[in-house]
């Protein structure tokens, strides 16, 4: 084995256990969502479902200020293994709750001031949603005990439980033919379910409680403060084309550019997963053997960004059309753009990533803040002459620049050339091979949707064999697969004997 120093195939079998276990949920929660999507779309019409984008966007901004790099740094804590983990799950409880208390009536006040012009259905969403907040922090400390050690089995199921209560509640409102603000409720009470489950699961483990102590909040702020306006500015980032569109268009621009957006949500996913997954090997690897553990770790999100962005331009119209309805045609051209730059997005993650393990989070910031101002310039040319086309086109200029920003800053700090022009190379290849050898039936304007539903698997199918075909597949994975079957036979041959 190469990956990491001191790996075992104990190790191996827990990283693609957690790679494997993380990418069925979101698969699961996926599928879940497509049909909270289309009953919202075709029962509420593509306006209300903008307002539910919208108040999304906004709480979510709202809840990152609740965190403050805190999330990030306590996996990293805790995988590290050197300090009280019932100490820090109670302070990092404590402290975020605390937190959370200022956040929810600042957000409740600039929100309604903000949006003072819109319906009052939106304002009454937007409070609701708020509310979410504290049951999503308990979630997420809580989940920092699973994640440093690759159970992400308990984190997966917490997931399809809290999709599985939204949905039932989202397909119950729009049946008694209610408006938009109890699907917004079915969010609420999805999180608080996931919530409990979570945190139930996790003192059954350990025991921790919450504390309150100045001192220690003092000291985990002022590491974590630097990685947190990073994260918040990568927020503004990601939803400053949904915020300006709030201002700029009109609410139905906003649902078509949200269909849109909840498709390339599901792939966004996937660096998540793997961020959580090779994290606490870059914290624990030796100065050594970091220049490894990065490049092995990269091959794997080179293959999550092109796979996703294969998918996405192949597929992703016929999605469109099922999830949300054949009158969101106009939702395909920033679908397959924003699906692009799900390449960059993934290399990106992986490297903040590194910054965070490696510790030097705090210099994600001046990267973060660059970005955000290159994209709020550029979307703000673009809207209003381009509409939603121009806001992808614009948050895909902006991935591009934020990749480069995000590589040099690494090889600076680290020394490890982040060799991703050659890590992308085979993958990109099988990426294209399958979008060139699938163009006559993708790019067909009549093309049916059951012809549509069988390109799925055919992407699949194709873009692995090419990359098989082109030796793209992580060498890591091959010997761990070859041993994984060798030790079967050899398990088989024993019993049989």
């Amino acid at each position: 084995m190469s990956s990491f120093e001191d790996t075992t195939d104990e190790t191996y079998r827990r990283i693609f256990s957690s790679i494997s276990t993380g990418f069925t949920a979101t698969i699961i929660v996926s599928l879940l969502g497509a049909v909270s999507i289309r009953a919202m779309t075709t029962r509420l019409g593509a306006a209300a479902f903008g307002i539910f984008v919208l108040v999304q966007a906004y709480v979510g901004l709202v809840q990152t200020f609740t965190d403050l790099g805190l999330s990030p740094v306590l996996q990293r804590d805790v995988a590290r293994g050197d300090q009280d983990e019932r100490s820090l799950l109670g302070q990092a409880m404590g402290l975020r709750l605390t937190l959370a208390l200022i956040a929810i009536p600042v957000g409740v006040a600039v929100g309604l001031l903000v949006y003072a012009d819109k319906s009052s259905t939106m304002k009454t969403g937007l409070v609701l949603l708020l509310f979410s907040i504290p049951f999503a922090i308990t979630q997420e400390v809580s989940a920092a005990h699973f994640t440093a050690r690759l159970r992400n089995t308990i984190i997966a199921i917490g997931s399809v439980l809290q999709q599985v209560v939204f949905v039932g509640l989202v397909i119950l409102a729009v049946s008694l033919h209610k408006s938009v603000v109890y699907c917004l409720g079915a969010a609420l009470a999805g999180a608080i379910i996931s919530s409990i489950y979570t945190n139930v699961m996790a003192h059954r483990e350990i025991s921790f409680s919450l504390s309150f102590d100045r001192r220690v909040w003092n000291s985990m702020l002022r590491t974590s403060t630097p990685i947190g306006v990073a994260y918040v500015i990568g927020l503004l980032y990601f939803k400053a084309d949904t915020l300006i569109l709030s201002f700029l268009s009109t609410t139905k621009q906003i649902g078509y550019y949200g269909a849109a957006y909840s498709i390339v949500t599901v792939f966004l996913a996937l660096p998540g997963i793997l961020s959580r997954t090779f994290l606490p090997s870059m914290v624990r690897a030796s100065k050594d053997a970091i220049d490894q553990a990065v490049h092995s770790a990269l091959i794997y999100f080179s293959i999550g960004g092109t796979f996703s962005a294969t998918a996405i331009m192949v597929c992703g119209p016929t999605v469109i059309r099922i999830v949300a309805g054949p009158h969101f045609g106009a939702s395909d051209p920033p679908l397959r753009i924003l699906g692009l730059g799900l390449i960059f997005i993934c290399f990106s993650t992986f490297l903040s990533s590194v910054c965070v393990a490696r510790g030097f989070g705090n210099k994600i910031f001046v990267m973060s803040l660059v970005s955000l101002i290159l994209n709020v310039a550029l979307n703000l040319v673009a809207i209003p002459k381009f509409g939603i086309n121009g806001a992808a086109t614009a948050t895909l200029c902006c991935e591009v620049i934020s990749l480069a920003l995000f590589m040099r800053l690494v090889r600076r700090e680290t020394g490890v050339r982040t060799r991703v022009i050659r890590a992308l190379a085979r993958p990109f290849a099988a990426g294209l091979v399958t979008c060139l050898a699938l163009a006559p039936i993708y790019l067909r304007n009549d093309l049916k949707v059951a012809y549509g539903l069988a390109l799925i698997p055919a992407v699949c199918v194709l873009y692995f064999v090419s990359l098989a075909l082109l030796r793209g597949l992580p060498s890591d994975l091959i010997l761990f697969i070859r041993s994984a079957i060798h030790n079967r036979h050899r398990r088989h041959g024993r019993r049989s004997h």
